[in-house]
């Protein structure tokens, strides 16, 4: 036994055993576009637990967007990274929708995609329709509308950027969604009226830890919006920076339910009205372990409550407001 896995090691570290799939021993390995030309093609081919591998390109065109799972729990993987691979909708289109019960065995990985062009809110660059895959190491960039949406979609998305979307970075409405070390930056317009980073609704929990919130704009909620939710959404050892609202810069919470906002940093966030660092419009806020530091607003500068919240051991610092504090 010893010997045999001392053969597999070395055959690995020589490069003499080829991709596999992260399936079932029988699962298939399929390449694009060396065995099929375009994406959905593959994808159509693919059984669960399947792998579709695809080599460096800008893909476009019929089948190489509005991709759809079909609800086979495949990995749709780039060979080399979303800096070589690339879906480009060309503004027509989107880039893959998930709606036919996929779960977290569903995967993208490490593919990017642009210049989407939802059809409306309820549409992104990736949408999830009751489905909930697992995306991850994807760039979503320069989308018409939000780079995610997801309607009862409990999906999972870890080491991507989002960037340069017209609507919202990620825009929920599901319960169990997690979002893990990822960059959403330069999403969202001023004249939005919710959430250029993140638009949070859920009837259950959240989790957005480790994560970079930058620049991204919206009327209110600029960073952050959870709005109407009767679970909880947790916010864990993020940075939220350079955001701009009218209301609640960094992080906006409106009409209920329960935010923890938990060992973050909330920098720099500017609001032409209430709430620079934080908006609290709920009586289950809890701000624990932060630093607020260098925001500005008219009114309350790092946080303005219209509810109740609980802020405890944190570092409130060099913020600045106009009227009050």
């Amino acid at each position: 036994m010893r010997l045999a896995a001392t053969l597999i090691r070395s055959a690995l570290a020589c490069g003499l055993v080829g991709i596999v799939p992260d399936g079932p021993v029988d699962a298939a390995l399929h390449r694009v576009p060396g065995e099929f030309p375009v994406l959905q093609d593959a994808i159509d081919a693919s059984a669960d637990g399947d792998t579709v591998l695809v080599a460096p390109g800008t893909y476009t065109g019929p089948g190489n967007k509005d991709l759809d799972f079909g609800g086979i729990d495949l990995v749709l993987r780039a060979e080399a990274g979303p800096e070589e691979t690339v879906i480009d909708c060309e503004e027509t289109g989107i880039g893959v929708t998930f709606r036919n019960g996929e779960t977290r065995a569903a995967k993208l990985e490490g593919i990017a995609i642009r210049n989407a062009e939802p059809s409306g809110d309820d549409e992104g660059a990736i949408t999830c329709f009751g489905a909930g895959p697992t995306i991850e190491g994807c760039v979503i960039a320069s989308s018409g509308g939000s780079g995610i949406y997801s309607l009862e979609g409990a999906f999972l998305l870890v080491d991507a950027t989002i960037s340069g979307c017209r609507g919202a970075g990620i825009r929920t409405v599901a319960d169990g969604v997690e979002v893990i070390a990822c960059t959403i930056e330069d999403c969202g317009r001023i004249d939005d009226p919710y959430g250029g980073g993140l638009m949070i609704s859920t009837r259950g929990e959240v989790s957005i830890t480790g994560c970079v919130i930058d620049g991204n704009a919206a009327a209110t909620g600029a960073g952050i919006v959870c709005w109407n939710t009767s679970g909880t959404t947790r916010i864990e050892d993020c940075t939220i920076t350079g955001n701009r609202a009218v209301t609640g810069a960094g992080v906006a919470a409106l009409i209920r339910g329960d935010v923890e906002i938990v060992g973050s940093s909330l920098l720099e966030n500017v609001a032409s009205g209430r709430g620079g660092g934080v908006y609290c419009g709920i009586d289950g806020l809890s701000i624990v372990e932060c630093v607020l530091a260098g925001n500005e607003a008219l009114r309350g500068g790092a946080l303005y409550g219209s509810g109740a919240a609980e802020v405890r051991d944190c570092r409130v610092t060099g913020n600045r407001s106009i009227v009050d504090g």
